[in-house]
């Protein structure tokens, strides 16, 4: 259990770094935009990104690749 969950913060932070090192400018613009985005709205993305992340491992842990 605790080598999935390590497993998966390493691959998110292989993600963000990538996106840091091929586009650190564009993702600078990015989260100066969103200051300008209201909290109702930022809290819905993060529900629906925790809905969907939430669904994948579950249909992961059921039938594994």
């Amino acid at each position: 259990m605790w080598s999935l969950l390590l497993l998966g913060i390493a691959l998110i932070l292989i993600i963000e770094g990538a996106v840091y090192t091929v586009a650190p400018n564009q993702m600078k613009a990015l989260l100066l935009k969103l200051h300008d985005i209201p909290g109702t709205q930022l809290r819905s993305g993060g529900i629906m990104a925790v809905v969907v992340g939430v669904a994948i491992v579950w249909a992961l842990r059921i039938r594994p690749f």
